[in-house]
């Protein structure tokens, strides 16, 4: 008896792999159990969860645990009234990241704090997160 990964592997030996490379989940419905898919991605690179609700900080241990560790370089978190600093605990395992971008996210309290803890274990990550009172997606707020 053949088994059910074997007749893949023969039925599509000549096909082209087939890579997610980058995912826009703005205003989707993305809850913990939907980051499980995003831990077998081998070539993830950029993740925006602009407007998602459902997910918190422990969904982002499947992405720490999983193969985007090593692939992610950008990373966008907009609006999420569920992710707290506890975050900071999988966003420095993510080794590939070089860019992080946070906005609105009321239970992070010290910003500063934060930012400075990321830069810390991700020195060439570059990390934009500006305050509440900014509009827009941060990449050149003007003072």
């Amino acid at each position: 008896m053949i088994e059910k990964e074997d007749m893949y592997v023969t039925r599509w030996a000549n096909a082209k792999p087939i890579y997610i490379h980058e995912v826009d989940a703005t205003d989707s419905a993305i809850g913990y159990d939907g980051f499980k898919f995003f831990r077998e991605c081998r070539e993830l690179r950029v993740l925006k969860l602009n407007y998602c609700e459902y997910f918190d900080d422990e969904a982002f241990r499947h992405l720490a645990y999983g193969r985007p560790k090593n692939t992610l370089n950008e990373l966008e978190i907009i609006t999420n009234g569920s992710v707290s600093e506890g975050i900071i605990k999988w966003i420095t395992e993510l080794k590939a990241l070089k860019r992080l971008h946070l906005y609105l996210l009321p239970r992070i309290r010290n910003r500063n704090a934060f930012v400075r803890q990321v830069q810390l274990a991700l020195p060439q990550c570059n990390i934009t997160f500006p305050e509440g009172d900014k509009f827009g997606y941060g990449y050149n707020v003007k003072q």
